[in-house]
């Protein structure tokens, strides 16, 4: 899978939770850029575990600050090196 096909499938999981739709860009800050809290973190990995067919622990998670660390976590899920 490419980066711009796992950035466009993340921006449209992301958006709904987003008071500003389409603000995201992949130097975004999760929490303080686009204000996604706790629970809005959880729909999301649910999402994009279910999204890319993929699991995230719960260690991965707290790894996740911006959203180019999830673009790159998912690349190397979906293309076998992770």
């Amino acid at each position: 899978m490419k980066e711009d096909e796992v950035i466009e499938k993340l921006r449209g999981i992301v958006n709904p939770y987003l008071k500003e739709k389409d603000a995201i860009g992949l130097d975004s800050h999760l929490t303080y850029d686009l204000a996604l809290d706790s629970i809005d973190m959880v729909d999301v990995m649910l999402e994009i575990e279910t999204t890319f067919s993929i699991s995230i622990k719960d260690k991965e998670l707290n790894g996740f600050q911006t959203v180019r660390n999830i673009v790159d976590f998912i690349l190397q899920k979906v293309n076998g090196n992770g």
